[in-house]
């Protein structure tokens, strides 16, 4: 299913953007091989007589969902053939590559693109390399500048003619919309905390307050009659606490929830008829240097859930008068990782309010869509029979490294996290 890489020794590179080169380790002298050769990206018009031709293609189209108003568009590029003595090249500027597992050896880099150029130094099995520059020919290998999630940049090799040590590209196959700019903020004045957002993302914040549904049952047991009430739910019985329950509008929407805590049976309707406590679980967390993902439930105050397929970019936010972890999460009703939610969750300091948001979709530029169930899509396969488990795993292997992506904080999205953080951090408890 994979590329495989099958020789014994290479190079390979890392992070932002400097220039830096890469080469295998049996090296023939460097004497008589002539100076490196940098294909041009655009044309192949442009292109010496001692590069390869260039092929025209065109990269997949597919339709991403529930995007705000702007219109995603494929990009169109050119592929370079192979350098001399090199295999067919694969990758392409802005690619994530990662370092071939088979064999189970690092990628060297080095400082210039050729097998003179200084060792500075490696990337091992499994990392992942965001392509920055090239291809350039040199000493009968395709180079590549690289950055890492680590931080090294540098140059190097594609692969030998024995197989790749840069496989499985994930390219950026979708442009996300323009930024967004400030447009001012605004403050909303609402039942339990004031709110500030910018009129670039939110275009009105609003709700209604629900009360407890009915008076302290006695005795407090799961034996005490449920109510007839107009707001119980199927799903759980969140809606029957004392809430208020806002909607969000705008470049991004949904909903934002604030739970009133102070009576007993707010809180036992909240957990859905449960001493299992949600919210405590959360303030515990949040006791933690760094909240642990795995302890987060996003679900915690919502009727129903959705499989999730992950959860990353965890971050703690401070607000006055409370404290809350602000993640993302993707969808399981997905293969692969479609659109992704941004999530918050806090707590006021004296235990009041629970406070819960949702908000979607927040793009990125790796959305596959609906092409995986028409065709195979490069090293992501088709689910169709005969290939059911290998499909699986190759959707499984995408998804974790857009996952640890996530978490470097190396993926752009639409919009920035920055607004989202900056309306939760403005939260003033009243």
């Amino acid at each position: 299913m994979f590329n495989k890489a099958i020789s014994l020794t290479r190079c390979v590179v890392f992070f932002t953007a400097i220039l830096v080169a890469c080469s295998q380790s049996a090296t023939p002298t460097q004497t008589s091989l002539p100076s490196p050769t940098k294909i041009p990206a655009a044309s192949a018009t442009t292109a010496p007589s001692s590069t390869p031709t260039l092929a025209p293609t065109k990269t997949p189209t597919a339709k991403a969902t529930s995007i705000p108003t702007q219109t995603i568009t494929p990009t169109v590029s050119e592929k370079v053939i192979a350098c001399p003595g090199a295999p067919d090249i694969s990758l392409k500027l802005d690619d994530w590559a990662m370092v071939s597992m088979d064999p189970p050896l690092p990628n060297k880099i080095r400082s210039q693109p050729g097998i003179s150029g200084e060792l500075i130094g490696q990337v091992q099995p499994g990392e992942n390399v965001l392509v920055v520059d090239g291809p350039i020919c040199a000493d009968g290998y395709t180079w590549w500048s690289v950055h890492s999630l680590d931080g090294l940049e540098g140059w190097t090799v594609e692969g030998d003619a024995e197989g790749y040590w840069l496989v499985d590209p994930i390219s950026a196959w979708y442009h996300l919309p323009k930024p967004l700019t400030s447009q001012g903020v605004k403050t909303y004045d609402l039942r339990e905390l004031k709110i500030s957002a910018d009129t670039a993302l939110i275009d009105d914040i609003s709700g209604d307050y629900n009360p407890l549904a009915t008076p302290l049952p006695t005795p407090q047991t799961e034996e005490t009659p449920f109510p007839d009430d107009p707001r119980y739910s199927d799903f759980g019985t969140a809606s029957y606490a004392a809430h208020s329950i806002y909607n969000v509008s705008g470049t991004i929407g949904d909903y934002f929830w604030v739970y009133d805590l102070e009576d007993p049976l707010s809180r036992y309707y909240l957990n859905h008829m449960s001493y299992d406590d949600c919210t405590q679980a959360l303030r515990n967390n949040l006791e933690n240097a760094e909240p642990v993902p795995e302890y987060l439930d996003p679900f915690c105050g919502l009727n129903g859930g959705i499989p999730l397929l992950f959860k990353a970019g965890v971050k703690p936010i401070q607000f006055i008068g409370g404290e809350g972890v602000r993640y993302l999460t993707a969808s399981g009703n997905y293969q692969t990782v479609d659109h992704l939610v941004y999530h918050f969750q806090g707590l006021s300091d004296d235990g009041r309010y629970y406070l819960t948001g949702l908000f979607r979709p927040i793009l990125h530029p790796y959305i596959v869509g609906d092409q995986l169930y028409g065709d195979d899509f490069g090293w992501l396969l088709e689910w169709k029979d005969g290939q059911y488990e290998e499909a699986q795993k190759s959707y499984d292997y995408f998804n974790t490294r857009i996952e640890e992506l996530l978490n470097a904080g190396v993926v752009s999205l639409y919009p920035s996290l920055d607004f989202l953080d900056a309306m939760m951090t403005s939260i003033v408890v009243k």
